[in-house]
């Protein structure tokens, strides 16, 4: 049996829409100067998008974003941490936050992990 598909509003914005609030976010004076929260923003969107959300992790992102070695410890390093804090604050300083933080807060784990890292929380 076919379950209706949701009302657009409820679905939330499509790829295009949160690849293009990307783009700008990532152009943005606050993220000017932060290469490190640039690649970690982009990579957990563009793998959120791709539906690949089961696979980000600490260690995943360290490995693919940060080039740390196969036995990385989150609990030694805590580059991830660090990036997915500075990058909510980033991002929360634009006008553009909106437009890609909160639709990603309801949907992508890596989201999750950016308020259980010390980033704040966004309204689903």
């Amino acid at each position: 049996m076919l379950q209706p598909s949701l009302p657009e509003r409820e679905r939330g914005p499509g790829a295009d829409d949160v690849s293009g609030a990307l783009a700008r976010l990532l152009a943005s004076d606050a993220f000017d100067a932060a290469p490190r929260s640039r690649q970690f923003l982009a990579y957990v969107v563009q793998e959120t998008l791709a539906g690949r959300t089961r696979e980000l992790s600490q260690a995943a992102i360290a490995r693919r974003v940060f080039q740390r070695p196969q036995g990385f410890d989150p609990a030694v390093d805590p580059i991830v941490r660090i990036q997915a804090s500075a990058s909510v604050a980033r991002s929360s300083a634009t006008i553009w936050a909106p437009a890609l933080v909160t639709p990603c807060a309801s949907t992508c784990r890596g989201a999750a992990m950016l308020r259980s890292c010390g980033g704040p929380d966004q309204p689903s």
